[in-house]
């Protein structure tokens, strides 16, 4: 009986000792991983110096994150006429590395909007794809974003750059929108048949576009600002100025009540 006792204890020590085995094994397989990876960037890193590749943003920062390793997120007080990104041909931190060679690169925001570019004169929905020239000189180029939403309080776009020639970076930032200067509006049945818009611009001086259905809104030709106005067109803007309130009367050709709405932006549909 102790034989078989001390049998089965040694197989219980003999399968603990597979198992420890076992575990260091995957272990190890995580860590090389791990390792090669590491090694990998590196690598890719070393031959991008060694390539003198360089490219930058004033406000994109690789994989999205500032030097200290928080976030790159910025508050943007008006994006109702868009914003202006420059992508660098060097290094910000150090503006004597200068990229050798022409670099190529796809860019995309979140928001369905559109993005242009200056320099080579493009513009696309969603995404698009541009270069920086090679240059013995440090240059520039202007992305000039257009988020595909109307901006209100706390809408967030993420603008993301890929170089995609001589080498891989990614760099990229969100913007977040702050209303301070956007016009602020309201949209309220008098129940006497007509609907008022009214306009607070705030610190914001522009266009502002209106729009309406022709089947539910007649535009009021009376008021000055709307004397053009066709009831077939739709659409009109008017130019404002900051600190202001503008009103502006349409006739329904409903019964329908129309919900009280409020909100901000530069482009208002009734």
């Amino acid at each position: 009986m102790r034989n078989n006792g001390e049998k089965r204890s040694r197989k219980r020590r003999i399968r603990r000792l597979w198992v420890a085995v076992g575990a260091l094994a995957v272990t190890a397989i995580g860590t090389g991983g791990l390792l090669a990876k590491y090694r990998t960037d590196r690598i890719q890193e070393a031959e991008m110096i060694s390539a003198q590749f360089h490219m930058t943003s004033d406000y994109l920062e690789e994989d999205g994150k500032n030097i200290d390793n928080t976030d790159a997120v910025y508050d943007i007080t008006d994006w109702s006429s868009g914003f202006d990104i420059l992508l660098y041909n060097y290094e910000k931190e150090n503006l004597a590395l200068i990229a050798a060679d022409e670099i190529q690169y796809d860019v995309s925001i979140t928001s369905n909007g559109t993005i242009s570019n200056g320099t080579d004169g493009w513009g696309y929905t969603d995404s698009g794809d541009g270069h920086l020239n090679q240059s013995q000189n440090r240059i520039s180029e202007t992305l000039h974003i257009i988020p595909g939403q109307q901006a209100e309080t706390g809408d967030r776009v993420t603008v993301t750059v890929t170089t995609t020639a001589p080498f891989k970076k990614v760099l990229k930032a969100t913007f977040i929108a702050k209303d301070s200067n956007l016009p602020k509006y309201t949209i309220k049945d008098q129940a006497d048949g007509t609907v008022l818009l009214t306009i607070k611009t705030e610190a914001y001086s522009g266009q502002v576009t209106i729009r309406w259905n022709k089947d539910d809104f007649d535009p009021d030709s009376n008021n000055p600002l709307m004397k053009t106005w066709k009831d077939s067109t739709q659409m009109s803007s008017i130019p404002v100025e900051k600190n202001s309130t503008y009103t502006l009367l349409f006739f329904k050709n409903t019964a329908a009540d129309v919900s009280e709405t409020s909100g901000s932006g530069t482009d208002i549909s009734l």
